[in-house]
């Protein structure tokens, strides 16, 4: 993700926070917008993140709040492209060598990440896939 102004980002996380509190009737928190920064500081740093806790948490939540802000701010799309891991095996997840012919099979995650992974579509891919 390219650096955006703290203050801005902070600001539009604030706004959305309020939108999608009246939507799902959730409160808006100073502590819930505290968390959204720290997710994006996260992501700036790492190639990979997890978000851990309890259903209902508001992990989605967080998430998407993240990506409404960040739309606004850097005015770039950002997808979210879910998948879900435990209806598949590692090999059709990650991709396989076959052991006779030699020859690489993309998995699952393979493919969307070439799929997304173009700097041509001008956007922010989020793959997010739930452990749950």
């Amino acid at each position: 993700l390219s650096p955006v102004c703290l203050g801005s980002l902070r600001r539009a996380a604030s706004i959305n926070a309020e939108y999608m509190g009246q939507k799902a009737k959730m409160q808006k928190h100073m502590s819930w917008i505290a968390k959204i920064m720290q997710l994006y500081e996260t992501s700036n740093v790492r190639h990979g993140l997890m978000m851990i806790g309890p259903a209902g948490g508001g992990k989605t939540v967080a998430i998407r709040m993240l990506i409404a802000a960040l739309e606004k701010v850097i005015l770039k799309k950002h997808v979210e492209v879910r998948m879900n891991p435990k209806a598949i095996t590692a090999q059709e997840m990650f991709g396989e060598n076959d052991v006779v012919s030699g020859e690489w099979t993309d998995g699952v995650f393979s493919s969307i990440w070439s799929k997304y992974n173009d700097i041509s579509k001008n956007q922010v891919t989020w793959i997010v896939w739930p452990l749950v």
